[in-house]
């Protein structure tokens, strides 16, 4: 058994890597779909219509920041699993807690919508179905950082 500290340079590196494979295959998915998919956009999206007078200077990072810092939520919430079961990270673990992370995703993003007051225009079941897949990406991602 690897014992895995919960918050580590491996930790870091983690978040990092699979908080990107997953922004890419958002990116690219729509791209190709021609959707708003990109989650840091439409955070700063929502951030940005909160404050329709003075968009600020640090609204274009804003959303990348919280994307990444939720990005590091899950990868410490995997770490402690790993540790309360006495696991290792293995790629189906990996792929079922970033199908979970997808799960959580997705009902973050509802209510993130549900309440905003004047949420961007957005194909919901479409962009819920791939966020889901972009969480699996990064359960495989953090399987890869751990390998």
């Amino acid at each position: 058994m690897m014992r895995l500290q919960i918050i580590s340079i491996q930790t870091f590196i983690a978040t990092l890597l699979a908080t990107s494979l997953m922004t890419i295959f958002s990116y690219v998915v729509s791209a190709i779909r021609k959707k708003k998919f990109r989650e840091p956009e439409l955070l700063n999206d929502l951030i940005r219509r909160l404050n329709q007078k003075e968009p600020g200077f640090l609204i274009p990072i804003a959303g990348w920041v919280i994307h990444y810092f939720v990005g590091l939520f899950f990868i410490i919430a995997y770490n402690l699993y790993w540790r309360a079961t006495d696991t290792d990270p293995t790629i189906n673990n990996c792929i079922v807690l970033g199908a979970l992370s997808g799960l959580i995703g997705i009902f973050g993003w509802q209510l993130a919508f549900g309440i905003h007051p004047n949420p961007p225009s957005v194909d919901f079941k479409e962009f819920y179905i791939q966020l889901f897949f972009a969480h699996v990406i990064f359960g495989a991602g953090a399987f890869l950082s751990f390998f």
